[in-house]
């Protein structure tokens, strides 16, 4: 922590004077000041618009100032650009499994910031050279706010960044992103071992033939709907629940019966436990003892009014329900071990 906060006041420094400094040099035709700090250097555009094999600066730690834009979910990430004075670059942001899409896009959007990095490669598809980020410095009241994202850095695994990055290829069609949105395979990111996290894509599925008995996370950036019926038949009595959600639903499932949704789908027992961002949980669903530790908390409505609600499971019926509210105040709020909290339009700040 000691080295990140060291960085982050090089970031500072780099933001309100270095680059002139830099300037004079240049015109008295000397070389520019490298400048580099707890293995973060302030890199060479030019030298890193080329692949890692070219450059041989995989892995390398960078510090990049300029202003986010363009940030969205892409193959299993969320990115953006960051546009720098000497050139844009790719960054990698986090992962939308583990981050909250919306309040990333909300504070990093359109904002000038400082990132603290680690070199992926190249981007041919993109054409710009792609970071992993693992701190952002963004721009507040007149001063410069710590965010960060990752718990520990991506690793040069990252390189798959829209095209494969590290080698600037367009990936190439695989059984793993079929046309009939069957079961997808992707490398996960959560572990450092070769397992894989299986999910599956927007569909309908029949419960013990395409997938089996059990719980799910479905995981969506966007508001999304989702179902779960008796049936195939597509009356309406036969649905036994749906929910319109964002970022984040837990559902679990019976033999016999169907799912549709939009989003991407994880077995529970796969899925890594939610980082929330500065300590606050935005919309979406958590698993109490997993995602959100047992104890009471303080709901804020992010709008006009917000809902939340706490359920014994994650069947989606109202006999899960243990109690709900709408709310246009703060409001407390215990949750219990094995309990899950449902955020709309509301927030909690741990």
């Amino acid at each position: 922590m000691k080295k990140i906060c060291t960085c982050m006041i090089v970031l500072l420094l780099l933001i309100t004077g270095c680059a002139s400094k830099q300037v004079e040099e240049s015109s008295n035709s000397e070389p520019p000041e490298t400048i580099e700090l707890g293995g973060y250097t302030v890199p060479d555009y030019e030298v890193y618009k080329l692949s890692s094999e070219e450059n041989k600066l995989g892995d390398t730690k960078v510090m990049l100032k300029g202003k986010m834009s363009d940030i969205k979910e892409s193959d299993g990430l969320i990115i953006g650009t960051l546009h720098a004075d000497e050139g844009d670059w790719l960054i990698a942001i986090g992962d939308p499994l583990l981050h909250d899409y919306s309040m990333i896009q909300g504070i990093l959007e359109g904002k000038e910031v400082g990132c603290l990095g680690t070199y992926a490669g190249f981007s041919g598809t993109m054409e710009l050279p792609a970071v992993a980020a693992d701190t952002f410095l963004c721009e507040g009241n007149a001063y410069y706010a710590p965010i960060i994202f990752l718990s520990e850095p991506y690793s040069s695994e990252i390189g798959d960044i829209l095209d494969r990055a590290q080698t600037g290829e367009a990936p190439e069609a695989t059984d793993s992103e079929p046309e009939d949105e069957s079961i997808v395979a992707e490398e996960s990111e959560v572990t450092e071992s070769s397992e894989e996290t299986l999910y599956y894509s927007s569909g309908t599925y029949k419960v013990g033939s395409d997938i089996a008995a059990g719980e799910y996370v479905i995981v969506n950036a966007s508001a999304s709907y989702m179902e779960v019926t008796s049936d195939s038949s597509g009356d309406l009595s036969a649905i036994v629940m749906n929910d319109f959600f964002t970022n984040r639903l837990y559902v679990t499932v019976s033999e016999g019966q169907y799912i549709t949704f939009k989003g991407k789908m994880y077995a529970e027992a796969d899925t890594p436990a939610y980082v929330p961002i500065n300590g606050i949980y935005g919309e979406g669903m958590y698993k109490v003892g997993k995602d959100i530790p047992a104890g009471e908390y303080k709901i804020s409505p992010t709008e006009d009014r917000g809902y939340f609600e706490v359920c014994s499971d994650s069947f989606g019926t109202l006999h899960s329900i243990l109690t709900n509210d709408n709310i246009q105040n703060e409001v407390y709020q215990s949750l219990s071990e094995g309990q899950y909290i449902k955020l709309q339009s509301c927030q909690i700040i741990s």
